[in-house]
């Protein structure tokens, strides 16, 4: 039963009071106890809706794992956690260059995590997405 409500929430993007949904990135199951939007309780909310939820969660959980950023999805598609992406880097003015193995932060939404960059891959020109040079040294001012 349990399998045909989160297949009948993911087509038609509805979440229901008692659904199972799974907490990322700690990978926990939780239930939904109650929905509320607009200071009203609510049994269901539609795909876009902004609602506040309360979950119940297992026993032995530590509550203070809970951060901003973390997610609340189905638990048949978990969110796929990432070690390494390709980002575009605009440089604008700085002083010191960008080079291979400089740490950085990460933001994505409200979340960020320290990281480091493995490799550039091109420097690009901007206006016409053309690139200048495989495999830069360095990224400078410009």
């Amino acid at each position: 039963m349990i399998g045909d409500c989160v297949q009948a929430k993911i087509e038609a993007g509805i979440l229901r009071d008692k659904d199972e949904l799974l907490l990322m990135p700690q990978g926990v199951p939780v239930q939904v106890k109650a929905m509320e939007a607009k200071q009203q309780k609510e049994t269901r909310a539609l795909a876009g809706t902004i609602v506040d939820i309360s979950i119940k969660l297992p026993a032995d959980f530590d509550v203070t794992t809970i951060k901003k950023g973390n997610v609340l999805c189905d638990p048949r598609y978990p969110m796929k956690l990432i070690t390494s992406f390709i980002a575009r880097i605009i440089v604008y003015d700085i002083a010191v260059p960008i080079i291979k193995g400089e740490a950085v932060v990460v933001h994505s939404h409200t979340t960020k995590a320290p990281g480091k960059i493995s490799f550039l891959l091109a420097t690009i020109e901007q206006s016409t997405g053309q690139t200048i040079k495989n495999r830069p040294k360095t990224l400078r001012k410009g």
